[in-house]
């Protein structure tokens, strides 16, 4: 839900889209699947990603975007602090995307 609510908010300000994810080197295998079925995902809906290695994910979310001219984060409220990417990229606009719930 999260990489399609970027590529829809994208395409409405008709802007480039990048999916970041940081720290692959240290996920188990399980996890590695389910993240390469999700950077495939984003390929197919033609987003650029990007893989970058960082012990303080929130310092490099923002930290990458300011450095890129980004200026909207859409992250999951299950990422990593959260909050902090929030108090760090207080000149960007931080969407924390919420899952859909089936059934309700």
């Amino acid at each position: 839900m999260l990489i399609r609510r970027g590529r829809r908010v994208a395409d409405y300000l008709n802007s480039a889209c990048t999916a970041l994810l940081v720290g692959m080197s240290d996920l188990q295998p399980n996890d590695r699947a389910a993240v390469d079925r999700h950077l495939n995902f984003c390929e197919n809906l033609r987003i650029h990603s990007e893989v970058i290695e960082s012990r303080e994910p929130a310092r490099a979310v923002a930290e990458w975007a300011r450095t890129h001219g980004i200026t909207q984060i859409f992250v999951t409220r299950y990422a990593p602090d959260v909050q902090t990417l929030v108090r760090l990229a207080k000149d960007m606009q931080v969407t924390i995307v919420a899952e859909r719930v089936r059934g309700a």
